[in-house]
């Protein structure tokens, strides 16, 4: 068995290695799984630099938030699960290895006739949409929403699951190709690629006077002020990313004459203050969206373990279409 690990901060190209995993057989109450599928976000690459907001107490340390993997044993006592079934596996438990060992209470069970990848991104990136555009500020139908980063797997989902709620979207992107194409057809009202023209002035036309209350920022720096210039007086942006690596800038015009709001989004801080039973029964909807196809992220490759420093390389690279993902023993 194999997981990836890093003994210091820095650089992940760097610090990661290949290491050999010992995942114990299962003692009472607990089960082993194989990891099938575990995507790398942007936090995990933030943590091995020791820049995220929690990192690790000790090191060395498994990275990885998500996944899914394939119940190989169960312990004494456990009637959760069973042999075979796939199942999610807890989140921020360092998933990038190729079998856990853990908790039968804290394995959620999957549906089987639903792809793995697909699943293996459940727990992160499709609930940070929908508390985006379920919580943040009250939402009509009719109403639109900015987004930045619109070909991210956040951006998809959100756009997604804005279009099935009778909102419309504008969606941001630094450049075309496909893109566009691809946005409008998972629902995007509008598509604008941002070269450095006045987006604030092309999204007054595109949206006709309509009300624009919330503009949702995964890039930080000047996209924030570009996002705020987009909204209606008293819209709020919701920042959850820094891709541009620099602080939220919001001109004095926009936050005292209209009254913009800034406010900022941690998927980690909800999940601590939601209670379990509300925060499962919102991932069953959002299941059963994947279910039926009716949300998803793009995935642009997977990789063995063995072969993480191209899967980080491909996962750090711009202009990339999709996800990036582990898939250790598995061929896809």
């Amino acid at each position: 068995m194999k997981r990836i690990e890093f003994h210091r901060f820095g650089d992940p190209l760097d610090e990661l290695q290949l290491a050999d995993d010992d995942a114990p057989a299962p003692g009472a109450g607990q089960i082993r799984v194989r990891v099938e599928a575990a995507p790398i976000n942007p936090s995990d690459l933030l943590t091995v630099r020791g820049m995220y907001g929690r990192l690790p107490d000790d090191l060395p340390a498994v990275p990885g938030n998500e996944g899914v993997g394939r119940v190989t044993e169960v312990g004494e006592g456990v009637t959760e699960v069973q042999v075979g079934d796939l199942v999610m596996l807890p989140p921020g438990s360092g998933t990038w290895r190729s079998a856990m060992t853990f908790d039968a209470r804290g394995a959620f069970p999957l549906p089987a006739d639903v792809d793995p990848l697909q699943l293996s991104m459940l727990y992160i990136n499709p609930m940070t949409a929908e508390v985006l555009l379920s919580d943040m500020v009250e939402l009509r139908e009719g109403d639109w929403v900015v987004v930045n980063a619109a070909n991210s797997a956040v951006g998809h989902y959100l756009v997604s699951l804005a279009h099935r709620r009778g909102l419309k979207t504008l969606a941001l992107v630094r450049r075309n190709g496909g893109v566009t194409h691809g946005l409008k057809a998972i629902g995007a009202t509008e598509v604008i690629v941002d070269q450095g023209q006045d987006v604030p002035a092309e999204a007054a036309s595109l949206t006709g006077g309509g009300r624009v209350p919330l503009g949702v920022d995964a890039v930080g720096g000047e996209a924030t002020a570009v996002i705020a210039g987009c909204l209606s007086d008293g819209g709020t942006v919701v920042n959850y990313g820094a891709l541009a690596d620099a602080p939220c800038r919001i001109p004095p015009q926009d936050l005292v004459f209209r009254d913009i709001r800034l406010v900022g989004f941690w998927l980690s801080r909800w999940a601590e203050q939601t209670p379990a039973e509300q925060a499962q029964a919102r991932y069953a909807k959002l299941l059963e969206h994947i279910r039926k196809d009716q949300i998803r992220a793009e995935v642009a490759g997977t990789y063995p373990l063995e072969r993480f420093r191209d899967a980080v390389r491909a996962a750090a690279a711009g202009g990339r279409d999709g996800k990036i993902l582990f898939t250790p023993d598995n061929p896809w």
